[in-house]
């Protein structure tokens, strides 16, 4: 199977791609539940904390034909390619 998320890399990682529009749903207590960005949302379930960050660890990513759930075990926050 093959899907191209346009700018999905950021909102994987639970910010919007800065290069296009986008809407954020905030909870009332100010956690993240989703990003609508082109033509997917992505929807946060669960997060976990990371080096001190919470991060996703559960979330939902929707588009025009396809639905995708993902759940995070590791984070690799190093900045090498």
């Amino acid at each position: 199977i093959g899907v191209r998320l346009v700018g999905s890399e950021m909102c994987i990682r639970d910010s919007p791609n800065p290069a296009y529009p986008y809407r954020q749903q905030f909870s009332i207590s100010g956690e993240l539940l989703s990003i609508q960005q082109l033509e997917w949302l992505v929807e946060y379930q669960r997060f976990a904390l990371v080096d001190g960050r919470s991060l996703p660890a559960k979330l939902q990513v929707e588009g025009s034909d396809v639905r995708l759930r993902l759940v995070v075990d590791d984070w690799n926050l190093s900045e090498s390619p």
